[in-house]
This record gives structure tokens, sequence and C-alpha cells, in this order.
């Protein structure tokens, strides 16, 4: 087999062991990339020769350098000869009957790994996908989602793409990739005399010169070895132009009407009827598959099947015919196309755009419209196209910068710099309503000016004030935004923000509607922090979706409520992996994981921070893994597991500490000191933490200190600094009665009580116990500080009893720093304690106590699965290895060993 392709024997190598280990039941990913002609696709072929030979079920697709691709056209391929098994599943079988869908493209993967490890269970699945660098971006979604979740269970995806494209594919990241080089010369010589063994010397040494190492090229320049040379050096022009000019030159030989129909088939994405249907019209004659036969015969496409679109044999040649054919039959074709695709509104407007030869306010219009839902089911480049060529056609200046506008932002959710910047250049923010050009604000400082992008000029925040009595939708996309960028750059005293919160004020929204909690919340947090929390506790929530718990649950955060926010954003996070909408879940979990980590819940925390870590590279999100990295080590430090938490936030430091941004060195600075503090350096802990709360020092956070004076307070106690907090409580009292903000009244609580004397300790401890806002943990803080308190004024028996309560529920919560210090208080107070026991759950990691917790709660493997967005056949590896580390045998024993940590998981 391997003489088949000289020079790949290490790459089949490769190829044949993943799949003999993905037929064993270990799966994996494997990427083929290159430039175009490597050799990928011949890699393929023998990948599927393999695996069938093996027994597997192979399921296969391409994508197509159409300029217009349908939603899930990839995934349609690749599921189409499993389409009954599919029809288990109510979103597969609409995707495949509708490739428009709407579907959330996540929802979509989760239901995609369902299918392809339920059907290997009865026989291993190989997926393989070539030219991933076409496909449309629902099917990247799905397969980079699956390549990351198939490694229990016997499937295997291999794909390949091109690396010399424009866009680096995001499927990429973190799947296991071979870099295809060019051929040695000796396998080289050996492709090019199997395909023109009678070449002479010159003319193969020349051709083994402009080929590169290439083996498409060296196959498709064997054809013509007598070809007269280039005015220009074969080596000052690239190989794919060569190329392009000679699959060029084969189709120019081909008769008028194949031609044509080759020009459809390379415009369009349709099937063998509406490429000849379309042809016909253009031709003005009937062109039927004898036709399109000549293409084949030339090698030009694959031979043809009506159950399949037309496929050409390569990319550069559907390429080749599509920029060489003359404009007037492109604009037929296109024209030809529209008439054909009338039911299908985003298609027809594509082709009626693309068959436009001057402005037209109607086609763009169309266009416009046709591209809103292509970006809000996922498919952000086809509307970027749209959004541009849609501008192109406008003649009205005002209306085409609103395009262009949309263009951007469709970029910048691409995460597209390059095109972002390209755009900016193009749009006249005078032409622009106020809302977009805050918008375009905010953009500019991200994009261009490396910061927040809150240097927004006050006459934008008054036209925006004028624009919500008309258009406050709109408006309130820019408020919503800017509110949260505001909130993060630490600077309260801004002037702006007084002028948003402004009008925020004007808004035609009830008090009590989310997007205005949230923009009160952020933009005046002290200031309007209690009446938000008000309203927020009198509000019905039950009614809200996803986006408005989100955004209550926020407001709840930053007014002071963590409590109140861990169960507002719990449910939103369980209705968000219900929907799939993965992107907003990664804000979500991380934003748990903060709200935990300021509680003392550590295993709610690293569960919320591992999760996020885990799903951020499916959604194009790279930044949220080291920021879920330095909350899994804050957790860590709370748990005791300094190793871990230092290996954690080392890596997320290399990552997130150039970007010198203030909430980058808030978490930075918040995981080093919980470490600190649970790692028994105090005086470090205070250090870290004193930066927060210092005006002028690097992280400081006028605002996030307020959650901070609890574990501050017990850093200073334990460092002796106590007149440096008897300071930082004198400076924040009036700020607690200003605004009642809940963590900060917990904070000053705890730090009057133990900086109390011993007239005025007890008093000051049971008013600090017999507050509302006290959680669990920070319970425990108290009783252990008390208890202290009352050892060293020799109340011994009293001691004992709020040191023992102290040391369970560090015990129930997994805090083994603070539980220590509490199990040593009481040796000090006379009592024998023995040593803790090491719990079974605290050797799990933060996935494998997700996963036991919500098997203990009854849940199944393939319910934990879709919940976690995991395969129940992974799930069921994790419960294998917790089994034992638990000394259990059975999912029965799970709750009565995990006892409390249950419930943390099923908010």
């Amino acid at each position: 087999m391997t003489d088949l392709l000289p020079g790949r024997d290490e790459e089949l190598a490769r190829l044949h062991a993943l799949i003999r280990n993905g037929v064993a039941g270990r799966g994996g990913a494997l990427l083929l990339r290159g430039p175009a002609g490597i050799g990928k696709t011949a890699l393929l072929g023998r990948a599927v020769e393999a695996a069938l030979a093996a027994g597997a079920r192979v399921l296969t697709g391409s994508g197509a350098q159409a300029e217009y691709a349908l939603g899930h056209s990839m995934l349609g391929q690749l599921l189409g000869p499993v389409a009954a098994e599919a029809a288990r599943f109510a979103i597969l079988e609409d995707l495949l009957r509708d490739a428009g869908s709407a579907a959330a493209p996540y929802a979509v993967a989760r239901a995609t790994l369902e299918l392809t490890t339920t059907l290997a269970e009865q026989a291993p699945v190989v997926l393989v996908v070539d030219d991933l660098h076409h496909a449309d971006p629902t099917s990247t979604v799905v397969l980079s989602f699956v390549g990351r979740r198939i490694a229990s269970d016997p499937v295997v995806l291999i794909g390949a793409y091109r690396d010399d494209s424009e866009s680096h594919p995001a499927f990429a990241a973190d799947i296991p990739t071979i870099a295809l080089p060019p051929l040695d010369p000796s396998a080289a010589d050996r492709i090019l005399r199997a395909h023109a063994p009678h070449l002479n010397a010159a003319g193969r040494h020349r051709i083994l010169r402009e080929s590169g190492g290439n083996p498409l090229a060296l196959a498709e320049l064997a054809r013509t070895p007598d070809r007269s040379p280039s005015s220009t050096a074969p080596d000052e022009v690239p190989l794919t132009e060569r190329l392009t000019q000679t699959f060029a030159a084969r189709a120019a030989a081909l008769p008028t009407p194949t031609r044509q129909a080759l020009v459809v088939a390379a415009l369009g994405d349709g099937g063998l009827d509406e490429v000849l249907t379309a042809a016909s019209a253009v031709a003005g004659h009937p062109v039927d598959q004898s036709d399109l036969e000549a293409a084949a015969a030339a090698r030009i496409i694959e031979p043809l099947d009506a159950r399949q679109p037309v496929r050409f044999r390569h990319p550069l040649i559907r390429s080749a015919i599509s920029q060489t054919a003359d404009a007037q039959v492109r604009r037929s074709c296109h024209r030809a196309l529209a008439t054909l695709t009338a039911d299908r509104p985003e298609r027809r407007a594509w082709h009626r755009a693309a068959a436009a030869d001057e402005p037209d306010e109607r086609i763009a219009t169309d266009l416009e419209n046709a591209a809103h839902p292509m970006r809000d089911r996922g498919s952000g480049a086809v509307a970027h196209r749209m959004f541009l060529r849609a501008a192109e056609l406008t003649v009205a200046p005002d209306r085409r910068q609103r395009r262009l506008m949309a263009a951007l932002v469709a970029a910048a959710d691409l995460g597209d710099a390059q095109e972002v910047g390209r755009l900016f250049r193009l749009i006249e923010p005078s032409r622009l309503d106020a809302p977009s050009r805050l918008l375009l604000t905010l953009l500019r400082g991200s994009y261009l000016e490396g910061g927040w992008g809150t240097e927004a000029e006050v006459s934008i925040m008054t036209e925006t004030a004028a624009a919500v009595a008309t258009d406050y939708e709109q408006a309130l996309v820019s408020i919503g935004e800017v509110a949260t960028r505001f909130y993060w750059s630490g600077d309260l005293s801004d002037p702006l923000r007084a002028a948003l919160a402004d009008i925020v004020d004007r808004l035609p929204i009830p008090a009590d509607d989310p997007r205005r909690l949230h923009a009160e919340a952020m933009l005046k947090p002290v200031e309007r922090g209690a009446s938000v929390l008000r309203r927020l506790r009198g509000v019905d929530t039950s009614a809200l979706g996803p986006v408005g718990l989100y955004q209550v649950g926020l407001a709840a955060q930053v007014a002071g409520d963590l409590s109140l926010s861990l169960r507002l954003q719990a449910r939103a996070i369980a209705a968000l992996r219900d929907s799939g909408q993965l992107t907003l879940l990664v804000h979500l979990l991380t934003s748990q994981s903060l709200a935990a980590l300021l509680l003392g819940d550590a295993r709610l925390a690293a569960a919320c921070a591992d999760e996020a870590t885990r799903l951020a590279p499916d959604t194009g999100q790279p930044l949220s893994v080291p920021v879920g990295q330095i909350l899994g080590a804050a957790a860590a430090g709370l748990r005791g597991d300094v190793a871990a938490a230092e290996t954690l936030a080392a890596e997320a430091e290399q990552i997130l500490m150039p970007l010198d941004a203030v909430e980058v060195l808030i978490l930075v600075r918040l995981a080093r000191g919980i470490t600190a503090l649970g790692g028994k350096r105090p005086e470090e802990a205070y250090e870290q933490l004193r930066a927060i709360c210092t005006a002028g020092a690097p992280g400081f956070h006028v605002h996030f200190r307020l959650f901070l004076v609890e574990y501050l307070a017990e850093a200073a106690v334990r460092a002796g600094r106590h007149e440096e907090l008897d300071a930082l409580v004198r400076e924040l009292a009036p700020v607690a009665e200003q605004s009642g903000f809940p963590a900060l009244v917990a904070g000053l609580r705890y730090a009057a009580a133990v900086r109390a004397d011993d007239e005025r300790a007890d008093e000051a401890f049971h008013q600090a116990l017999s507050a509302d806002e006290v959680g669990a943990a920070g319970r425990a803080h108290l009783q252990l500080a008390y208890g202290r308190s009352l050892r060293r004024r020799r109340r011994l028996p009293e001691s004992r009893q709020q040191l023992r309560a102290a040391m369970r529920t560090y015990d129930a919560l997994g805090l083994g720093p603070w539980s220590e210090l509490a199990r040593a208080q009481l040796r000090a107070s006379g009592e024998r304690v023995a040593a803790p026991q090491a719990g079974g759950v605290d050797r799990l990691t933060p996935q494998e106590m997700q996963i036991a917790a919500l098997a203990a709660q009854g849940f199944t493997n393939r319910d934990i699965g879709q919940r976690l967005y995991l395969s129940p056949r992974t799930i069921g590896s994790h419960l294998y290895r917790v089994f034992p580390k638990l000394g259990i045998t059975s999912r029965t024993e799970l709750a009565q060993v995990l006892g409390a940590t249950v419930a943390e998981f099923s908010r």
C-alpha cells in the first residue's frame, strides 16, 4: 500500500495506528495540514481503506469552496448515510431535512456526539473529512467538538485542511496535527516516472524543480510536459497559480455547454439536477448529463452521482473554473440559480446579489435581511460576506455605512482582527446612529488600541440618550456592553458612567427589567446596589430565559449578594446546557466560579472553573482558558492543594499577565492571596490581597475590594497587620453604610469581631454570626476566630464548641488548611483530636467530583453526558476511576459518601 504513496510511510503509520486504537475502543482525532496538492486527500483515501478493512463504519464528507455555503452542508454529507439513526434526534432530523435549520451549533454538536458514540456501540465509527478549511461554520463547530470528546469511544475523526488558506481553522486547536512536508527527491521522482514514464531527462528535471515536491503538481504538470515556457520564470509564479492556470486551460478545451455547467457547479452547491437545470437556462437549450461527463473524462470533476452534489476533483479546479469564467456568464449562472432557489430565501438573496452588475437597494435590503438569521444561527462568515455585498449594492451613504458596520460586528464576532481593522478604515462614524457609534468606539478600543474602549465622547452618550426614545433596543446592545467594560475598568469616578447611567434611567422599560438591573449594577454598584437588590428580590424570575437569568445573576453578584447570584446563575447554567448556547455558558461558569470562590465554596468553584476551561476551546474563546485556570488555582488554594494551585496559576499568568488588564491582575492576586493563606503564608497573602484594596497599586479595583474584607482580615490578623486592617475598616465603613453591600457588611462584621477587645468580643461575634449574609464557610471562619478568642480568654468548653463546629464545616467543604487550623486550636485547648482522615472526596478531580455528584442524584451516564457535553462512555470511564477513590463499588453508595457535596451541584 505504501508504494502507492511514496514518501508518506510515517504518516500512513500514524493513521493506521489511530484506526487500530479506535477500533479497540481508544478513539481520537488527527488532522493533516499542508498546501494544496501535497497529498492530504490521498492519505485520507488510504485511511478509508484501512478503516473499512478493520470492520469500521466509515462516514465521509468534504468542504466546498462555494461563494455561499449552506448552514450544515458538510455535516449533511457525513450523516446522510445514517439518516435513519439520526432521526432519533429531532435536531438532526431537522438538519438533514433543511440545511438552513436555525438550531444552535452546540446543540447540534451534542446530538452528533451522542449519535456517533451510539453507532459505535454496534461497530467502530471512523469520520473522514476533507477540505476542512472550506467547511461551513456549524460543521466546523460540530467536528471540533466531537474530535475532543471521543477518547473513550471506538470513534475516530480524521480530517485535512489547507494551511495556506487565509483563515486558520479554529477546529485545529488542541487536536493532534501532522504537517505534510514536500516529498523528498526520490519519492517525487517515483511519482513522476509513474505518470510520465517516457519523459526525457530534461523534462523530468524541469518538472521536479517546478513542482517543489508537490504530488499534485507532479501529476498535473506531467500531463502537459511539452507546454511552452511562461514568460515569467516558474519559480517566480506561486505553485497554486501555475496549477490554477493548468486547470483553467484544460477546462477551456471543453465544449461551451460543459463549461457553462461547470461554472454553475462552481458557484452553487446543489445536486446534479440543479446544475443541469440552471446550465440549460444559461445556455438557452437543454444541457444533459452527457455534457458533464465530458468534464469527468477530463478529470475536472468526480464521476457523476445523481444522489450527490457535483464534486470537483480538487478545490483548485473549482477556483480555476470560477475565477476564469466570463463576468457575464457568472452573472447569468447566478441569476439561474436564484430562480431555482426561490423557496430558500437566503440562497436566493445571495445569488441575486451576485448577479447584480449595479447598485440595487431592493436586492441589498433582501441580502441584509437574509444575513441577520445567518449570523444568529452561527454562520458568521457567511453573514459577513452578505453584509459586505449588501453594502456594495447600496447607493444611500448612511445605509451603506450601517451595512459596513454590521459586517464589522460580524468580523469581530469571528475574531478576525485584520478584517476589523480594514473595515474601521472604511466606516465613517459621522454617518452612523449614536448607539452604533458607541459600539464602534468600544470595538476600536478593543481591536486597535488594546484597551477596554471606554474612551467615548460625552456627545456620543448624549446622542445615544436621544436615540433611546426611538430605538432603545439597539441602544441597549451598546449600553450593556459598555457598562460591563466600565465596571472592570475599575474607575467608578469616570464622568461617562454618570452619563450612561442617565441614559439607562431614560429607558422606556420596567424598573425590574433584567437589562436595566444589569446596567445599573455595573455602572453604579455602590450607589444603586441596594436598590438593584431590593427590586431583584421582589421580581418573579420564573419566566426568565437564560440570558435574562445571566443578567440578573450578574446584577446580584455585582450588588454584593453572592448567594442569590449563585442561585440565579445556576438556573441560567441549567437552561444553557439544554439549549446548547455554549459561548454564554462559558461566561456563566466563570462568573459562577468567582462567586463560589468568594463564598468559600472551593468544590463548586473548582468544578465550574474546570468546566469553563474545557469548554472554552470549543467556543473560540481562548482567553477563557487561562481565566478558568486562574480561578481553578484559587479553588485549589482554598482546598490546600498548593502544588496544583501554583501550577495552574503559573500557566495562566504566562498568557494573562502580558495583557496588563485590571481584571486580570485582580484574578491573579486573588488566586495568589488565597493560595498563600491556605499555605500558611499570611504575610504574602496579605500583600497580594491588600494590593487590590490600595489605590494606585497594580490591580486596584475600587469596587471588587468590597468582596475581600473577610479574606484580608484573616490574613491581616494572622500576619500581625492589625493597624493596617483597622485603617481599611475605617475607610470602608461609610461605603457599607451608604450601600448596604451584603458582602462588605459581612466582611466588616468579621473584621470587627476579630479586632474586638475582650469586653466587646462576645457581642461582636454573636452579631456577626447572626447576620443573614453569612454563608457556610463564612460562619466557619467566624466560629474558628471565636473559638480562638474564647480559648485565649480561658473559656475552654465554649471554645471547643465553636472550634468543633468550624472543623466539621471545613471537613464537609473540603477546606483542608482551615480544617487543620481548627484542629490545632482544639489541641491547644486540651482536646484530643484525631488526625483528619484522607477523604476520598478530596482525591477526586473537579470533573470527577461533578460527575460523581450528578450520578449520586440519580442521573444516568447518558443524562450526565448530555449535561456536561461528554459521551456516555466517557462518563462511565470517569466513574470507573471514582469508585476506587471513594472506596465504594456501586452508584447507590455515592449519595452517602458525598453527603452535602451533592447539593452543591444540584442547584
